[in-house]
């Protein structure tokens, strides 16, 4: 049967939009991620420690996926004060910073000092859903672009807590509520960043001290001495 004017016109208009979804698709359409390839995953060793401060960091806070971070684990951290006379902090930096003053328990003191990672940039939206970070409504896509604990995701933290004693129920509750957690949206203010401890509930950050101040950044840390230091009494 011969198609009539009408259906072929009716099949080119169809073609025709269909071609322009896919270059749409493929040249107009806005990112949906915020990518981040150039953080190294590991904490490197650095062998020359000149003008730079050497950190002793005993905590869990920023075990992480293949990394770590605690003193007798890697050594002293290795810090460049420098770092940012130039520029400022960039997504996925550890810095170092001076604590910001909180509230605590009256038997607890804070440190004085500690570790977190770079999330968000002065001036972008910060949210989390569903423990998974978002940037200006864009999904974060890299290693620390969603929360985990000691770099596992709840996969994988449940099956390596198959011992009911280190993790029991309450424990579970708990741990199910932290993978599944929402944030709502924040901006940013100038002047501050966003940082996150890659175990975010074991460490220190925005999350307990809302956006860090700038002023308060006390360098980069670039890497690590490699010389394990054990924790010793007085």
């Amino acid at each position: 049967m011969r198609k009539g004017p009408t259906l072929r016109l009716i099949g080119s208009a169809a073609a025709i939009l269909v071609l322009i979804a896919v270059i749409w698709a493929f040249t107009a359409r806005p990112e949906r991620v915020v990518k981040d390839s150039r953080t190294p995953l590991t904490l490197p060793k650095v062998a020359t420690t000149s003008g730079k401060l050497l950190i002793d960091y005993y905590s869990d806070g920023m075990a992480g996926k293949q990394s770590n971070y605690s003193t007798d684990l890697v050594g002293q951290l290795v810090v460049d004060p420098d770092a940012y006379k130039l520029e400022p902090p960039q997504r996925g930096d550890v810095v170092w910073f001076k604590m910001p003053e909180i509230e605590h328990e009256a038997d607890y003191t804070p440190p004085k000092q500690s570790a977190g990672r770079v999330i968000a940039l002065a001036g972008e939206r910060y949210s989390v859903r569903d423990s998974v970070i978002y940037i200006n409504g864009k999904l974060l896509d890299t290693y620390y672009g969603r929360l985990l604990h000691w770099g596992q995701t709840e996969k994988e933290f449940l099956a390596s807590s198959v011992d009911f004693n280190s993790c029991p129920k309450d424990c579970q509750a708990t741990m199910k509520a932290f993978y599944h957690q929402t944030v709502p949206e924040l901006t940013v203010p100038e002047g501050t960043v966003y940082v996150l401890a890659d175990t975010s509930e074991r460490g220190w950050g925005s999350n307990y001290f809302g956006p860090l101040k700038l002023d308060l950044v006390l360098g980069k840390v670039i890497g690590s001495t490699g010389q394990p230091k054990p924790i010793t009494n007085g």
